[in-house]
C-alpha cells in the first residue's frame, strides 16, 4: 500500500480557565483519533471569551500535486462511493477519519465547535475554503472534493491549474460597482436568513505567471476575468 504523506495542522482559540485553557470536551480523543490516520498538530491558543473562540483554522498538508492527488481519488469520487472505501491510504485522503473524529468532538461540545477554514496545500496548488457558518465547511466537503475533480480541467489556463482557489467568493453591487470578496463574519445572519449555499455559485481562481483573477461560476460553468478584487477576510 502507497504510504500515507499528508498532514493536518489544527488551530483554535481557547478562553482562559483558571490556570490553564477552558479547552473543549474530548479534545484529547479527537487528537488520538487523528493521529491515527495523519500526521497532526492540534493546538489551542489563548483568546478572549467570545468572537472565535473554538473555531477551527484547518490546514491539510500533501507533497502530491493537485493532479496525482485526484488521480489517486477521482474514481471513487467520480462512482460517488465516498463512504465504501476499504482502503486506508484512500479513505484518509477522502478525509473520512477527519470527519469521523470531527463529528464525535462536534457532538460533545454543541454549540461551541466550528470551522471557519479548511485549507488543502498540494505542492503546486492551494484550495482555501472559507465558512459561512459553523458547519458549512464540514457539510460541503464531500461536494467540493468532487467538484474539484470534474472540473480540473476546465480551471487550466494556458495548461496552468490556479494557484490559489478561493471557495467560495461573495458577489454583491455597492453603488452601482460589482464587488467580488471573501465571506466575512458580519455575512453570516444573511446567509442563515437566505438558506444560500455559496458553495455552488462563485468560487476564485489566482494564477500566476501572467499573474491575473478569474471568477468561475460553478452553475453556468463560465470563467471570468476581472481586473481588480476587492480583499476582504482570510485568503
Amino acid at each position: 500500500m502507497q504510504q500515507n504523506n499528508s498532514a493536518f495542522k489544527i488551530k483554535y482559540g481557547a478562553v482562559s480557565g483558571g490556570p490553564g485553557l477552558e479547552d473543549l470536551e474530548e479534545i484529547n480523543q479527537f487528537k488520538e483519533s487523528l493521529s491515527a490516520s495523519y500526521t497532526t498538530l492540534v493546538k489551542p491558543v489563548l483568546q478572549e471569551r467570545g468572537g472565535e473562540a473554538y473555531q477551527f483554522i484547518v490546514d491539510w498538508f500533501s507533497n502530491h500535486s493537485f493532479k496525482d492527488y485526484f488521480e489517486i481519488i477521482g474514481g471513487y469520487l467520480a462512482g460517488k462511493t465516498l463512504d465504501k472505501i476499504t482502503d486506508p491510504l484512500i479513505d484518509s485522503y477522502l478525509f473520512n477519519p477527519f470527519k469521523k473524529a470531527y463529528k464525535k468532538l462536534m457532538d460533545k461540545n454543541k454549540g461551541r465547535l466550528g470551522i471557519s477554514s479548511f485549507s488543502l496545500d498540494f505542492s503546486d496548488t492551494q484550495v482555501s475554503i472559507s465558512s459561512f457558518s459553523p458547519e458549512s465547511i464540514f457539510e460541503n466537503l464531500d461536494f467540493i472534493l468532487v467538484n474539484l475533480y470534474a472540473l480540473c480541467q476546465l480551471l487550466k489556463q494556458n495548461d496552468r491549474l490556479p494557484l490559489i482557489i478561493h471557495i467560495p467568493i461573495v458577489k454583491e453591487i455597492i453603488s452601482d460597482e460589482v464587488i467580488y470578496r471573501y465571506p466575512v463574519e458580519k455575512d453570516v445572519l444573511l446567509f442563515h436568513r437566505t438558506k444560500r449555499n455559496l458553495y455552488t455559485e462563485l468560487w476564485g481562481l489566482f494564477y500566476h505567471l501572467p499573474e491575473k483573477y478569474i471568477i468561475f461560476d460553478l452553475q453556468k460553468q463560465t470563467l471570468q476575468e476581472i481586473i481588480s478584487f476587492k480583499y476582504s477576510g482570510s485568503a
